[in-house]
């Protein structure tokens, strides 16, 4: 699990409520310091970790090439994760993420991947969606996300990036208002949802400056969530949905992982300024308990 902002509060939480359930927990350990000889798949220090039942990861932060062949040898070997491997690669890439979602009839912005050369294309782009957001497929936290509303503009970012990509990913910008909508899910339920107010110019990231407010969210949106995370066969996520001016809602993104826990993170993160979490959206209780009482089922 992440450390940072109450992460490793959490942890010991998590682990001391798993080992009151007569629970083996390993956890001081980093995947992307484990290596593979033959069929053993070993921390550091040499813990064989095919003989888990089921792994629990957690960490935007620090992952890493590496970390996904673990993560994807410990799927092999029958070590149940949360989230399933395949899962979690397919919501982690923006652009698969969003094409998944599509095929499943689930409304997404309109998106395009398209030739880093392919100049011709990618005007047309710029005149379908006329204000452009160009996304990195596997980052997180609102990083590298740029906004464009010429082809112009977008040319001088594209001679400055030359040779260090191959493709592009875009998806049309919805101008959604001043906030968005977060519904947490875990195993289909959902267990909290709250909203981030915007004081970046597009981006609702806490790390950009947003700042978490309680909401309401409707049972379309809800089930708009819940249909996103069945069509990505994720267990737990926290999928990202905005509304336009027209009232019809969107899903920017099923994170790959949970998210964090809120009221850890609002206490003892500097990202956040406000330090009090409201009781709406104060549910690190609940989603430990959850975690808890579905990892005791793999293992039962």
């Amino acid at each position: 699990m992440y450390k940072n902002d109450g992460g490793d509060i959490i942890q010991e939480r998590l682990k001391s409520k798993l080992i009151k359930n007569n629970i083996f927990v390993l956890n001081d350990f980093d995947l992307r310091d484990c290596y593979i000889v033959n069929d053993k798949i070993l921390t550091s220090n040499g813990y064989d970790l095919t003989k888990l039942d089921c792994l629990y990861y957690m960490n935007a932060d620090e992952q890493s090439e590496h970390q996904l062949e673990i993560l994807n040898a410990l799927s092999i070997s029958g070590v149940k994760l949360i989230n399933p491997y395949n899962s979690h690669i397919n919501a982690r890439d923006k652009f698969v993420s969003n094409f998944i979602l599509r095929k499943n009839n689930i409304s997404v912005p309109r998106a395009s991947l398209i030739p880093y050369k392919d100049n011709d294309k990618i005007k047309v782009i710029f005149d379908l969606f006329k204000t452009v957001i160009l996304k990195p497929r596997n980052r997180h936290g609102g990083k590298g996300i740029q906004k464009f509303t010429s082809y112009e503009t977008f040319k001088d970012f594209q001679e400055f990036v030359n040779g260090y990509v191959d493709n592009f990913y875009f998806e049309e910008f919805i101008d959604f208002g001043d906030h968005d909508y977060r519904i947490e899910i875990f195993n289909g339920n959902v267990i909290g949802t709250y909203a981030r107010e915007k004081t970046h110019t597009f981006k609702t990231n806490i790390s950009s400056g947003g700042i978490m407010r309680p909401c309401s969210v409707s049972n379309e949106q809800i089930s708009l969530a819940q249909k996103a995370v069945e069509s990505l066969k994720i267990t737990t996520s926290i999928v990202d949905i905005v509304t336009d001016r027209n009232k019809r809602n969107y899903i920017l993104e099923v994170n790959p992982i949970m998210g964090i826990f809120v009221e850890a993170g609002m206490k003892y993160s500097d990202k956040s300024i406000i330090k009090n979490p409201d009781l709406s959206y104060s549910n690190d209780e609940l989603k430990l308990n959850v975690l808890v009482n579905y990892i005791k089922q793999i293992i039962e």
